[in-house]
């Protein structure tokens, strides 16, 4: 009923970006996944871009220790 994602330390409930993700229901792949691995994966890090980092800002819920 919820996804949860950690990038960078940080934990993430993207659950009100589902219907909203350009992939589609593709981003339920990531639920309960660190999208640190992803992005070393891609060249130039898409979670990086400043767009995608807007995004995630109101979207944190939390640090991980």
């Amino acid at each position: 009923s919820s996804c949860w994602v950690t990038f960078k330390g940080e934990v993430f409930d993207v659950t009100p970006y589902i219907s909203m993700h350009p992939g589609g229901e593709a981003i339920l792949e990531a639920c309960s996944h660190d999208l640190d691995e992803h992005n070393h994966n891609h060249p130039g890090g898409p979670f990086d871009s400043p767009q995608v980092q807007a995004q995630l800002k109101p979207l944190k819920i939390g640090v991980l220790k």
